[in-house]
């Protein structure tokens, strides 16, 4: 552990009375079903689909990474140029229509299907 995980921990802490009493301030007259239900039920769900959407497609990205790298420097003698030029990199939603550069190295980019 660095010097920062224990400041963080220590500032969440010293927080916690004064999200506590705005929760019970803003939480009057509200049962405690939905006290529950809204303010600790939803928020977890919700961090659970961002995590898992995002977390996932940046654990995919970086196992990816060391493969494009490599592959990049065979073909290109340059990582860096092949990682922010090339789709394979990128997810297959994104198609040509973020890619500039790589749209200008293939003559034949817009007889792709998908293409801008």
């Amino acid at each position: 552990m660095d010097w920062w995980t224990i400041f963080y921990w220590g500032w969440w802490i010293s927080w916690a009375p004064f999200v506590g009493t705005f929760m019970a301030r803003i939480s009057r007259g509200r049962t405690i079903r939905n006290v529950v239900l809204y303010k600790w039920s939803m928020p977890f769900v919700y961090s659970i689909l961002w995590f898992g959407t995002f977390g996932g497609a940046a654990i995919r990205m970086h196992r990816r990474a060391g493969f494009v790298s490599v592959m990049g420097f065979q073909l290109h003698q340059d990582a860096d140029f092949y990682l922010h030029t090339s789709s394979d990199f990128r997810p297959a939603g994104a198609r040509k229509c973020y890619s500039v550069p790589e749209s200008l190295n293939h003559p034949d980019y817009l007889d792709v299907p998908g293409g801008c």
